[in-house]
């Protein structure tokens, strides 16, 4: 198999199994603590994650040969 079409396929598995994850992390949030708690809890994530991002310093990577 050439390495992009492996490429394509890594993606879409982590794209499927990312949309199984979430789906069953949301169950699991939604049936304890109800839809306003848990929408709040993944809020609440998300706005960690986006601060993180903007003060971590980006990685420095490694030209790519071929690409600008």
């Amino acid at each position: 198999m050439p390495a992009k079409q492996r490429l394509a396929r890594t993606r879409w598995t982590a794209t499927v199994g990312g949309i199984f994850g979430g789906g069953g992390l949301g169950t699991l949030l939604l049936v304890p603590l109800g839809t306003g708690r848990a929408l709040l809890v993944i809020a609440a994530v998300v706005l960690l994650l986006a601060v993180v991002g903007m003060v971590a310093p980006p990685r420095e990577t490694e030209p790519v040969p071929g690409r600008p």
